[in-house]
């Protein structure tokens, strides 16, 4: 799950995927619940996204967003693409209600995850 500017993150998936012999990762596209994603910022986070891989030697697959309740989505995500770790960000700048309201939503992706799969999140 990305938004713009997350280079970081990027950065540690490639890891990720080089570190288990993979040259690609996959990545899906979630705007805040509060405000729907401005036009094209999906395709300039993806665009971002391809940039660092590339940088690593890795590409990106975007992954379809089919709908737009992460709880569900990225579990989905996860499974249809084989995905072992599921790196996440979207905790930056955020107020206390909207951080609560993410952990909530964090739990219930973790438990919607299979066992195999860990979820790591960037804050």
């Amino acid at each position: 799950m990305l938004s713009e500017g997350a280079p970081a993150l990027i950065r540690d998936a490639c890891f990720h995927a080089l570190g288990a012999g993979q040259n690609e990762i996959y990545c899906l596209f979630l705007g805040a619940r509060s405000r729907p994603p401005s036009p094209g910022s999906e395709r300039k986070a993806l665009e971002a996204a391809a940039i660092e891989a590339a940088a690593h030697r890795v590409r990106v697959a975007p992954v379809a967003r089919s709908s737009g309740d992460p709880t569900e989505a990225v579990p989905r995500a996860a499974e249809e693409s084989g995905a072992r770790v599921v790196i996440m960000n979207g905790a930056e700048r955020r107020g206390p209600l909207a951080r609560l309201r993410l952990r909530r939503v964090l739990r219930t992706i973790r438990k919607r995850l299979s066992q195999e799969r860990r979820l790591i999140v960037y804050a």
